[in-house]
This record gives C-alpha cells, structure tokens and sequence, in this order.
C-alpha cells in the first residue's frame, strides 16, 4: 500500500485514493461520486480522513453458520461510532484523503504548515527521490501537480525506485505516514494513528451496496482468519495506538452487545437461528483460535518469534459447497484437521464435560473445600458445551468432519492435566 501510495503521488498525484481488496468488487458505480461528497463538502470534509464503506457479501450460507456476514455488526456498532470520529479503518472499501495518509493534521489542511519545510527535513520523512517529494510538497500545500504534459510513462524509471524494498529505510513510511507496520492488522493502527491527530471518518452507505466480495466459505479458514485479526489486534493493543484508557470501555461494550444483539439481529430480518450461529462461533472462536493468536503476539513483542501471516484462502464460489448453496447438506458444516487451532477447543469441551460429570454424579473434587459447584457454574458448563456442540459430533464422526484422533489425545492430556492440577490445588 506504501508503494502504491508513492507511485500514485509520482504519476496522477490525485488527492483522493481507494483502497479495494482483490476479492472485493465496485458493486454501484456511483460509489466514488458519493465518497467524494463527503470528502469536499466544505463544511463538515475538510477534517475527513477516510471515507468507508461496509463489507458486504454476495456467497453467504444461510443462517451465516461461521458467522463471517457481520451485518448486525456493520449495521450498528460501526454505525454507532460516528460519534467517536466515526468508523475504524477496515482495510478494503475505504476512500482516503492523501494528505492524511502522509501525515498531515486537520489543522495544517486548512490553515497551512507554518512555514516551508526545508528539502532536507521533506527527504528525511518521504525518501531521497526529489521528484515524489516535489509531487508529495504540492499534495500538502494544496496546489496542483503539474508534469508539464509529459507522460506518466517517462516516470518509470523513478517509480521503479520509489518501489524498492530498500527505498523506506531512515524515512517516516510506515512509522509517522502511510500504512503503519509492526501488526499483521495493519489497517487498524493506521486508521487510529489519523484519528490519533484529530481527523474524522465517515461511513459512506448508499442504498445499493457500494462493494461485495467473497466470505471464507468453511471452518478451517474462517478459524485461520481470526487467529490472524487476534494475533494481529492483540499487538494493537499493548501499542501506542491502543484506544482504550481502561478495561471499563471493553466491558461495558460487552455488557449493551449481549443486552442487544438478538434485537439487532431480528430488527434485521435476520433469524433466531442466524443469531445464535454467530453467538457460537463468538464463543468457539474467542476461547481457540484468539488464545492462540494472543499467544502469538505475545512471543512476537518477547521477540522470541516473528509472526507469520496466513492467507485466508477462500473457496470459488462457483464450484463446491458455495454452489450448492441451501440444497446442499453439508453446506456450513463443521470440518477439522491436525492444527493447533482445534486442540484449544477440544480441550475446553472435554474440561466442561469433565465438570458436567462430576456435578451429576455427585462427586466433589474435595470435602468441606467449600468449592462445592453451584447453579451458576453449571450453566456456565452446559452453556459452553451447547456452544461447542459441533465439537462434540466431531468427536464421534468420520473423515473431515471429524476430529483427528491425534487432536482429542492431545486434547485429553491438556484437559487431565488441568483437572488434576484444579483437584491439587
């Protein structure tokens, strides 16, 4: 995206710029006119970093079983923070403002940069190539970039060197401008470092959808995309770019989802069904998957390993399962393999099944310990193990919609050992 962002500076020096995923495709083409009125209305534009618009899909499951949809999502929470300088940066379907993408604050937009910054200081932040910086010095000071009629392919030669790996090196790119590094979720760092500096976002959601894309079709890679958002906004959060002054705000977000989301969901015609598939996966994936990704993050700001971005592959739409669509009845269901990301939540099953046992055959860990299970407790476990039904069957089935015998034994040391340190300590 840096790249991109210089090369476009070198050749059209537009503006305004859109970023799209490769799997996400321009679904009105009128988007660009309305992103744009929101960007140059000369009232409330100005101090607009970024335009976004919402991720939708056109390949969903019924019932959204692997809940990758996110329409109650979008529909409100994202909605919602308008009133805290508007939406999060969601890495596709966004119109950026270029001065704010190369580090300027609202107030230097409107008012100017107090003074000329000296060439020096322009190569130590953009790079020493002196012709992007004169392109880069007209997109800040608001003046038009003119190459004097010559071709966009006499700049070749200059962009091919704006695009080397080592051109960023003892510049800004990437630390003060462009698109932030050190998380694989780029895309939110970047997006809070401009509202950091005071500059707004809007959403931008006409009535025919501005871009629809493709959802990971299937278990394995919906759980391999979350591991990687959990990895990635986990270092988020222990960064400098983390918004949350305390744990009340998390909290309390917690608290008005789970009092509305069933609300939301049937207010959107959506089904109790629908509802309760993405509350499962909420839970199978918090409890797995984000574990594992914390963990991750974890060793990567230890500097013990570095993290390793999986790609989310996802199914062609027009063959397999997502043809099929709603006559096909294996369509949404659950498939397991040897990974890692399986182990966290078999072991929580087995645990919580473990604990339903106890309780029903009336056995205490210890007498008089006054750790006695009551009420709450047990609904916690049947709550869980509801939750983690496809698990469950996956225990007992056969090939890919089984759980590997390799998996549940690993699974089931992890779950005794944890049992009999609970029944020791």
């Amino acid at each position: 995206m840096n790249v991109l962002t210089r090369v476009s500076g070198l050749m059209t020096n537009g503006p305004f710029m859109l970023n799209v995923d490769c799997d996400m495709v321009v679904n009105n083409p009128k988007i660009v006119q309305h992103a744009l009125c929101i960007l140059m209305d000369s009232k409330n534009g100005k101090d607009v970093a970024f335009v976004q618009c919402f991720q939708q899909f056109y390949d969903g499951i019924k019932d959204d079983p692997f809940g990758n949809q996110w329409v109650a999502a979008f529909e409100y929470i994202i909605r919602g923070m308008g009133g805290l300088q508007g939406p999060f940066y969601g890495g596709t379907n966004t119109f950026h403002r270029r001065n704010a993408i190369y580090g300027l604050y609202p107030d230097e937009l409107q008012f100017g940069r107090k003074g000329k910054l000296a060439e020096k200081i322009l190569i130590q932040q953009f790079g020493s190539s002196k012709e992007f910086v004169k392109s880069a010095t007209h997109a800040m000071e608001g003046s038009d970039y003119s190459t004097n009629g010559i071709s966009p392919s006499n700049f070749i030669e200059e962009a091919n060197r704006i695009s080397d790996c080592g051109y960023e090196n003892g510049t800004d790119w990437g630390k003060q401008m462009g698109w932030l590094y050190g998380s694989i979720s780029e895309d939110v760092p970047t997006g809070l470092n401009m509202q950091k500096k005071g500059w707004r976002s809007e959403c931008c959601t006409p009535d025919q959808t501005a871009f629809t894309g493709c959802a990971p079709g299937g278990f394995l890679t919906t759980m391999i995309q979350q591991k990687r958002w959990s990895s990635g906004l986990t270092v988020v959060f222990f960064s400098k770019h983390s918004p949350g002054p305390g744990m009340w705000i998390p909290l309390t977000l917690f608290v008005i989802y789970n009092m509305h989301t069933l609300q939301e969901y049937l207010s959107k015609g959506m089904s109790l069904r629908c509802w309760w598939n993405n509350q499962r996966m909420i839970t199978i994936r918090s409890t797995s998957v984000w574990f594992i990704g914390f963990l991750s993050a974890m060793i990567k700001l230890l500097g013990i390993s570095d993290t390793v971005f999986e790609v989310t592959q996802k199914e062609n739409p027009t063959s397999g399962a997502a043809a099929a669509g709603d006559d096909d009845a294996d369509a949404g269901r659950f498939t397991f393999d040897e990974s890692p990301n399986f182990v966290v939540g078999t072991t929580i099953l087995l645990v919580q099944l473990t604990a339903l046992v106890v309780k029903i055959l009336g056995v205490q860990l210890e007498t008089h310990s006054g750790n006695e299970c009551g009420i709450g407790e047990l609904m916690c476990s049947v709550y869980l193990v509801v939750c983690y039904w496809p698990f469950l069957k996956g225990l007992f089935a056969r090939g890919k919609y089984g759980i590997p015998m390799s998996t549940i034994f690993k699974s089931a040391l992890l779950a005794f050992i944890f049992v009999r340190f609970c029944r020791v300590a």
